[in-house]
């Protein structure tokens, strides 16, 4: 269910509005981050973030400016947003500036039923996109019941014929989702002339959970492709296996000779955990492995984790930890499919568990070094990126206010 909520617009080119660290002792009040590089022995602005946060910890107002990569303090784009906390209503704006063109924006409005510190945590009623023109070109509507629980969301495109997307929800007593349906609604013209309203379902989906309200089995009809997930756990409540099997019929181009319409694929998707600690995912098509991601464990902790794919390794990491349990140090290394070193990020972390510096070394060589510091509540105050040529150079600045 979790791309339902990566709607439409939700990444077209809006803020992460809602980030801060967790942890902080201090609540921070004002942010600002400036980014720089450095070109010829110039230093130029690359980007100025300005980001204020109430009491709670939420993103209250945002202004963002880009600047050109060459060309000194020549604005690119600008991102404002503001919210009020009286209408519980959140305004971004996008303004993009082209050289010889006058500038194009596009503006989003939310209204909150709750705003949280996160987008994960907030609850909308809906959400509007807007041109240049201020015509709207996208919405969605959310409705809830009295537990707070979203149980419609509509999805409107105006941009040409107007489409509708709907999703339903429904809760059993406990308040967990044991049914999830999507129509897809539409107007149009019959043979006679007369204007009527259609509708066809898309997605059936529907959930059974055990007596400790832990999902065990799901099924789900979505298009012309079926699912079914079961989830097993240990007798004291430990998730043990979450499986999935996903049968997804696909449309032949006609051939000559070839007198099926369609052919049918398995895809398959385990995930094991052994003590409720994540052990593997491994996916596969019409029962060939094409994916496998695996972690091992010393002494509770993740010390190795590797990707393979068509079990050719990928990437690995190798993790260390000091005597109490920090981590120190990670090498993250990417290999090629036939088995060579590609590269690899190495970091080294401080005595509270932040990274300090992060090298990129190919063979022998260190082709880039990240370097990153903290002040005392532990927020960031500095990235220092070098490259291998010596000539170029970039750089962050992080400034807060606290209350």
């Amino acid at each position: 269910m979790c791309y339902l909520f990566k709607c439409f617009f939700f990444s077209l080119f809006f803020i992460a509005f809602n980030v801060i660290p967790s942890f902080c002792q201090k609540k921070i009040q004002q942010k600002i981050e400036i980014g720089y590089r450095l070109i010829d022995q110039d230093s130029i602005i690359r980007y100025r973030k300005n980001t204020v946060y109430d009491t709670i910890g939420r993103a209250i107002t945002k202004k963002n400016f880009f600047y050109h990569s060459k060309l000194k303090d020549v604005l690119t784009k600008e991102e404002r947003s503001y919210f009020n906390n009286q209408d519980q209503v959140l305004t971004e704006k996008i303004i993009t500036y082209q050289v010889g063109k006058d500038p194009e924006s596009k503006k989003m409005v939310t209204k909150y039923l709750d705003y949280g510190v996160k987008e994960k945590e907030s609850k909308r009623i809906y959400r509007k996109l807007y041109d240049d023109y201020m015509d709207l070109l996208r919405e969605d509507t959310l409705t809830y019941d009295t537990n707070k629980n979203l149980i419609q969301l509509c999805n409107y495109d105006y941009r040409g014929n107007t489409s509708l997307l709907c999703h339903y929800y429904s809760y059993n007593k406990k308040g967990l989702l044991k049914r999830w349906r999507t129509y897809s609604k539409w107007t149009t013209i019959n043979g006679r002339g007369d204007v009527v309203n259609r509708k066809a379902k898309r997605r059936d989906a529907r959930m059974i959970y055990n007596k400790r309200e832990q999902l065990t089995c799901s099924k789900e009809k979505h298009y012309r492709n079926r699912a079914i997930r079961k989830v097993k756990y240990d007798k004291i409540g430990n998730i043990l296996e979450d499986k999935s099997i996903r049968r997804i019929k696909i449309r032949l181009s006609p051939q000559k000779g070839n007198s099926k319409k369609y052919k049918v694929d398995y895809e398959k998707h385990v995930i094991t955990y052994v003590n409720g600690m994540y052990i593997s995912d491994v996916k596969h098509l019409n029962n060939v492995e094409i994916n496998k991601e695996a972690c091992e464990y010393q002494d509770s902790l993740p010390v190795l984790i590797t990707n393979t794919q068509n079990r050719i390794l990928l990437e690995q990491q190798k993790i260390e930890y000091n005597t109490v349990g920090i981590k120190t140090k990670k090498t993250h290394t990417k290999y090629t499919k036939k088995g060579q070193v590609r590269y690899s990020l190495i970091t080294f972390y401080n005595k509270r568990g932040y990274p300090i510096r992060e090298e990129q070394v190919s063979g022998n060589k260190i082709l880039s070094v990240l370097v990153m510091k903290y002040d005392e509540e532990g927020n960031r105050i500095s990235n220092s990126l070098s490259y291998d040529n010596r000539k170029s150079f970039e750089k962050t600045k992080f400034i807060y206010t606290y209350y």
